[in-house]
């Protein structure tokens, strides 16, 4: 990360630049596929015929995926004063590159064709060559870049009795491209994976520009009213409102509120199948109406455990998504060392853009027979997932904010912020006209998060400690799902994910002039997740952190 200003007269010039390189690497088990050795193969030990066996390509190794993954991101802009206002305008440019190489997986007409020929053989290690035929080294690259320019300008334009009214314009214009290219093997399926990808690239321009005016009405009574106008290609245009409202009641006690209109056109990535849940094989509760399944096993009269794919199919059909938020709440500052901000916050997204439910499909398959994927025999084997509009999204959260700074004399600075989200509802209409679902509580939906922060200065060292709760949710989807909690987990008593706590540390110095050395540990007492949800996912990946404990150490160079 880099930041330069230099100032020529009333002008400041201002870059930004960050570039950053991730490299991953992932491992898991050998493939194993069920493999059909033909009369006459050396390995065959069937009485004349075709024998079928399970088996794990050991020789093989374990599946390997390294991903390494670059961004940059370079701001240029120019800004100054104009009266008792400010002007801004900059260009920026971000680019990310991602490069994938995998190894491990069958490549199923040279593996075929090895079979065929006795080339192939089981219960040894293959010669280097059949490996190399069998399972080749797959090559995956993908970009996506966002080019654009922004301004604003602002300043007083008149006097009020509460103070001088401000009045900011502002437009921006970019422009989004995304460029995927899979491996031609298994963009033809010559190679298997559970979710066959496609080649993706788009390019759309999208601007907008916005007018906004702090207007201090009254004493201890100020107005914001904002309007913003959108554009997006292929999607037309949309305006938003915002009018925003603060009473200061009395010293330290300030009441305040707002309403907005907001909109989203989709973005590239969700028009162009997007990514789904799970992309390997998964282990779903289904109703009996939609049986047969390929691997299945009867639960009751009602429902089976079916394993199946998820894959994720384009929904050219994809609306933008609008909203409409209204907000209520109150700030308590009794002094400049501590705060208290008690806020209500109701938020209802129209034409929610997002997955379909599992469960919904699976209970309405008639509403969605392309969704549906089964074999020559008419069973199932895959559901195809895609983002839809939902009818309607309706959240209503509780958010309490509070801050408090203390300096006890001669061992420094404290400063203590604690911070609770209590989510009082989150329902959602699938369809418009069916009945509300209730998801407040269910899957992936706790109830309680919180967030304690505790700061300590003392001269040139400052340690952080970040305590991070998530409250425990049900393993339903939700009020209206059909998947019940299975016996085998009810019978234990994990039908609900328990609330878990994690601790994360940090320690900087600054004692060295220009430099700040910094160490963060990241799970500092290495919890481990623990899961009852889906069946067979091991952690829920919006919450549980896999990694357990880690070390981070950053050095930080700021010329005075």
């Amino acid at each position: 990360m880099a930041r330069i200003d230099r100032s020529f007269g009333d002008v400041e010039a201002y870059a930004d630049a960050r570039w950053t390189r991730v490299e991953q690497g992932q491992q898991s088990a050998p493939v194993k596929d069920s493999l059909q050795l033909p009369v006459g193969h050396p390995d065959n030990r069937g009485p004349g015929i075709m024998t079928i066996y399970d088996y794990t390509f050991a020789d093989l190794g374990p599946v390997r995926d390294t991903t390494v993954s670059i961004s940059r991101f370079l701001t240029l802009g120019l800004r100054g004063a104009w009266g008792d206002g400010e002007w801004d305008i900059h260009v920026n440019d971000q680019h990310n590159d991602s490069s994938d190489e995998l190894m491990g997986l069958l490549r199923e007409d040279t593996f075929a064709e090895a079979v065929r020929k006795g080339a192939f053989h089981i219960d040894t290690v293959n010669a280097e060559a059949v490996r190399s035929a069998i399972s080749p080294v797959l090559h995956r690259r993908a970009e996506t870049t966002q080019s654009g320019i922004s301004g604003h300008v602002s300043r007083p334009v008149a006097e009020l009795p509460g103070g001088a009214a401000t009045v900011a314009i502002g437009v921006e214009a970019y422009r989004d491209r995304l460029h995927d290219a899979p491996d031609p093997l298994i963009l033809t399926s010559r190679v298997f994976q559970f979710q066959t990808p496609s080649i993706r690239s788009e390019d759309r321009w999208s601007s907008a520009a916005y007018i906004e005016s702090l207007l201090p009405v009254m004493h201890r009574f100020d107005v914001d009213v904002a309007w913003r106008f959108d554009r997006s290609k292929g999607y037309g245009h949309a305006w938003s409102p915002k009018v925003g409202l603060n009473w200061k009641a009395m010293d330290g006690l300030s009441i305040r509120g707002t309403w907005a209109r907001g909109y989203r056109a989709p973005t590239l990535l969700q028009l162009n199948h997007p990514a789904t849940l799970a992309s390997v094989g998964f282990l779903t509760q289904v109703p009996n109406n939609v049986l047969p399944c390929a691997e299945g096993v009867l639960i009751d009269r009602y429902s089976s455990y079916c394993e199946l794919r998820l894959n994720s199919i384009s929904n050219p059909q994809l609306k933008a998504e609008t909203s409409s938020s209204y907000t209520l709440g109150l700030v308590w500052a009794p002094s400049d060392t501590a705060s208290v901000a008690l806020d209500y916050f109701r938020i209802r997204r129209d034409n929610d853009i997002n997955a379909l439910p599992i469960p919904y499909v699976l209970t309405n398959p008639e509403r969605y027979p392309r969704l549906f994927e089964r074999n020559a025999n008419h069973e199932l084997v895959a559901l195809n997932q895609q983002l839809t509009n939902l009818g309607k999204t309706d959240a209503r959260v509780i958010d309490l904010e509070s801050r408090y700074r203390f300096e006890p004399g001669r061992v420094g600075r404290f400063d203590i912020r604690f911070d609770v989200n209590y989510l009082k509802r989150l329902d959602r209409t699938i369809v418009s006209g069916m009945p509300v679902d209730h998801y407040a509580g269910y899957a992936s939906q706790p109830r309680w998060t919180a967030l304690l922060g505790i700061d300590w200065r003392y001269r040139d060292w400052t340690t952080t400690a970040n305590v991070r709760y998530t409250g425990a949710y049900r393993y339903p989807t939700s009020s209206a799902s059909f998947q019940t909690c299975p016996d085998y987990l009810a019978t234990v008593g994990k039908c609900t994910t328990p609330a878990f706590v994690l601790v994360d540390l940090n320690l900087a110095y600054a004692g060295i002039r220009d430099w700040t050395v910094a160490l963060n540990v990241h799970n500092l007492f290495d919890h481990s997740p623990a899961y009852y949800g889906s069946p067979g996912t091991a952690y829920n990946p919006l919450f549980d952190d896999v990694v357990g404990r880690a070390y981070q150490l950053s050095f930080t160079w700021h010329p005075h």
